[in-house]
């Protein structure tokens, strides 16, 4: 899998050359147009509901993210009694989402052996989850505010304490920000970028494009003359 530095670098190199000494380009703004550009095409591509197959390229894990127990009845007065509410102590990285507005989680679940994956609703839905005859053992959980919540109406799950997240995020940049600052991991530009190989393709043709247009606006000399006259493309 390629790093975020040897794309940046080689989108770079193919377009520096290319500009004149008067345009002013910086690295930064390279890295800058690949996550934009990424996160993009990623949605395009995920933007049917029915498509729920995840590249395992795009996944990036969150292990242990630590949950706490809150207090429903001061944050969502609506929600019953009988219900118990959770939500990580951490916001967490911002993750893609298709144009529903579910994110595009691979899995979700208690950070133990053998977890069943919990169910994403929205926060209006989750009032009602978990009433019917057969789901009232599951966990739901949905998004507010960069926090996951967790409501269940099983007071055994009141115990889960780490929860593991496998999705697609916005900025893989800030996941690696995210794991240093609290899970100890040592990720940086040079670690590998989560992208498949399509995706890498298209997005590095569309920053070239959108910067220089090289393929229209380079003169290139392929009259065999003996000339120095270059022929303009087409």
């Amino acid at each position: 899998m390629i790093t975020f530095n040897e794309l940046s670098y080689r989108i770079f190199n193919t377009i520096k050359p290319k500009i004149s000494d008067d345009e002013s380009i910086d690295i930064l703004d390279i890295q800058y147009d690949i996550e934009n550009t990424r996160a993009m095409l990623i949605k395009q591509r995920y933007s049917n509901k029915f498509k729920t197959s995840i590249s395992e390229s795009l996944i990036q894990h969150i292990p242990k993210l630590e949950i706490e127990n809150v207090n429903a009845s001061n944050l969502y007065p609506d929600i019953p009694s009988d219900k118990v509410l959770m939500k990580t102590k951490l916001k967490v990285p911002n993750m893609i989402e298709k144009t529903s507005g579910v994110p595009l989680i691979q899995r979700i679940s208690s950070s133990t052996i053998l977890s069943k994956n919990f169910t994403f609703v929205t926060p209006q839905q989750a009032i009602y989850s978990g009433n019917g005859k057969f789901n009232q053992n599951n966990i739901f959980c949905f998004i507010e505010d960069g926090y996951i919540y967790l409501i269940t109406k099983r007071l055994i799950n009141k115990g889960i304490k780490y929860m593991d997240l496998y999705a697609v995020f916005a900025r893989p940049t800030q996941v690696f920000t995210f794991l240093n600052t609290n899970n100890g991991t040592a990720l940086d530009n040079n670690s590998p970028y989560p992208l498949n190989q399509d995706i890498e393709m298209e997005l590095s043709s569309i920053i070239i494009k959108e910067r220089i247009g090289i393929e229209s606006k380079q003169p290139i000399d392929d009259v065999n003359d003996s000339s120095d006259t270059p022929k303009q493309l087409k």
